[in-house]
């Protein structure tokens, strides 16, 4: 499970925010592979469009566009076009917080960090709705921002959307348990990658039928079952190439692959590169 939960060090302890820029010149691959994490996301994209998977959501996104992304929600970030532009800034909702009698604790925070209330997952800063807001979020992604900017801002951002009722309850319609059966299956085929795993195994732990759970799995993630363990057994034999002195067919082996020609073509497509080949450029020693 650790590996799709993001636990990263946001920013500073009195200040958990960070913000990231990703510029893609080329290739329709994820910018953002699928994961979630206890922080709240906002995406904002200044070039191209790009779509964001949200649990069962596609949510398109283009310049001017807007994404709220919720604690915990699983999500991916993919091109739609070419060339793409856009920031993110993840931030702990604990950033807004106010002493427990305070109308702003009281009203939204408090439901904020309790997951009765969540920000909408869209918003289009060209419609006229949200005319008032689109200084606020250029201020929100100025590189020039201080903490003391950014703070200011996200209130705002917060008051905009408190005080015209925009913000949702919590969207029952994905379901608590089907999420949490996608992230099982996820952490199944984290920790049994070296081994024979099977539709009927997975379709036990997401509690549906084997003919029913690639298309299930696939509307939750964006890919299906056996791509995405592919992609785990990659990442894996990556990092024993990176750090191991086992042969490619040992590795092979030992990630869940029974055949190594297969594993070959699929780590070149993955990393670009022959496994050999990168193994030999991660142990070249830096001079």
């Amino acid at each position: 499970m650790k590996q799709y939960r993001e636990t990263l060090t946001r920013g500073t302890t009195d200040f958990p925010l960070s913000v990231y820029t990703t510029k893609r010149e080329s290739g329709f691959e994820n910018t953002a592979r699928l994961h979630w994490h206890p922080e709240i996301e906002i995406v904002y994209v200044y070039e191209g469009e790009a779509g964001v998977k949200i649990g069962e959501e596609q949510v398109r996104l283009s310049a001017g566009s807007l994404c709220f992304i919720n604690s915990e929600e699983m999500h991916l970030i993919a091109p739609n076009s070419l060339p793409l532009y856009y920031k993110a800034i993840v931030f702990s909702a604990f950033l807004l917080d106010f002493p427990p009698e305070h109308y702003l604790s009281r009203t939204v925070v408090a439901p904020l960090l309790q997951g009765h209330l969540q920000f909408p997952h869209r918003v289009d800063l060209n419609q006229s709705t949200y005319a008032s807001l689109k200084p606020v979020v250029e201020a929100l992604f100025d590189e020039r921002a201080t903490k003391t900017t950014l703070l200011a801002n996200l209130i705002l951002l917060l008051g905009f959307f408190a005080e015209r009722g925009l913000m949702v309850p919590d969207r029952k319609d994905i379901g608590e348990k089907t999420t949490e059966d996608i992230k099982n299956c996820l952490a199944y085929m984290a920790e049994h990658y070296a081994e024979k795993v099977t539709l009927k195994d997975l379709s036990r732990i997401a509690h549906v039928s084997p003919n029913y759970f690639c298309s299930f799995f696939k509307r939750y993630t964006g890919t299906t079952p056996f791509t995405h363990l592919t992609y785990v057994r990659i990442q894996k034999a990556a990092e024993m190439l990176s750090g191991g002195s086992d042969s490619v067919e040992t590795v092979a082996a030992k990630c869940g692959f029974l055949n190594v020609s297969f594993f070959i073509k699929k780590f070149k497509e993955e990393k670009g590169t022959t496994p050999s080949q990168y193994r030999r450029k991660k142990q070249m020693p830096v001079r």
